[in-house]
């Protein structure tokens, strides 16, 4: 996309309005913080970051994905952007490139609460390092959950994960691995999961319910105002 196009879709977008970055770290991973359009000039832009987030720019890749929700009347704006400098809690970036809002799905989490079972069954005839836990998700993306479980999980790798997916009603399935623990109460752990074997249907009904979930929060938030 020319430039001249480029900046202006990014003129569209209103100061102080809700954003999507995700930033991935020297190994690859992709870290995702939602973020409020601060200012913009041609093709550059600033982003705060949430309060609180620590940010090494020695350790991450200076390029990233940006992305607007939709909102009634607004497309999405997306685009790959080059990360010039961090001021305080703010980043400032350069707009390189846009991007087709559909591949960066997998990128960005809604909260959405279904319930989910995780378990733990490897291939093996000692049924004793079996176990299962049922809880509820807190958010969902194409590529993992946070979730509440009851109880912390015995074991981090090959893990079956089950999605009790309500709009469209549908029972999902993939195995991942646990990135991140932490105790809440003596029975709620919250409980970071990444998806490391999901196939298309599955991460296609995922993002159906994200989606349906996100037009149910607008429409929540023009009925309140």
């Amino acid at each position: 996309m020319p430039q001249q196009e480029l900046e202006k879709k990014l003129s569209t977008i209103d100061e102080a309005q809700p954003c999507v970055v995700a930033i991935h770290d020297s190994e690859g991973n992709a870290i995702r913080y939602d973020c409020t359009f601060a200012q913009r000039e041609a093709h550059n832009f600033a982003l705060v970051l949430p309060f609180g987030v620590s940010l090494n720019m020695h350790n991450i890749k200076k390029t990233c994905s940006f992305c607007t929700p939709p909102t009634p009347g607004q497309a999405t704006v997306s685009c790959k952007a080059q990360i010039n400098e961090k001021i305080a809690d703010t980043i400032e970036l350069t707009a390189l490139e846009d991007i087709d809002p559909a591949t960066l799905r997998q990128f960005f989490r809604v909260n959405l609460r279904v319930p989910v079972t995780v378990s733990y069954c490897p291939d093996t005839s000692n049924e004793e390092t079996h176990w299962f836990q049922a809880g509820d998700s807190i958010d969902i993306s194409r590529t993992g959950i946070l979730c509440i479980l009851p109880q912390e999980a015995a074991n981090l790798k090959e893990l079956q994960v089950d999605l009790a997916l309500t709009d469209p009603k549908t029972n999902t399935n993939c195995t991942g691995h646990i990135i991140r623990i932490k105790r809440l109460t003596k029975s709620r752990w919250l409980t970071a999961i990444h998806f490391d074997q999901i196939n298309p249907a599955a991460a296609d009904n995922i993002t159906a319910n994200c989606l349906q979930e996100q037009r149910r929060q607008i429409r929540d938030n023009i009925q309140t105002t």
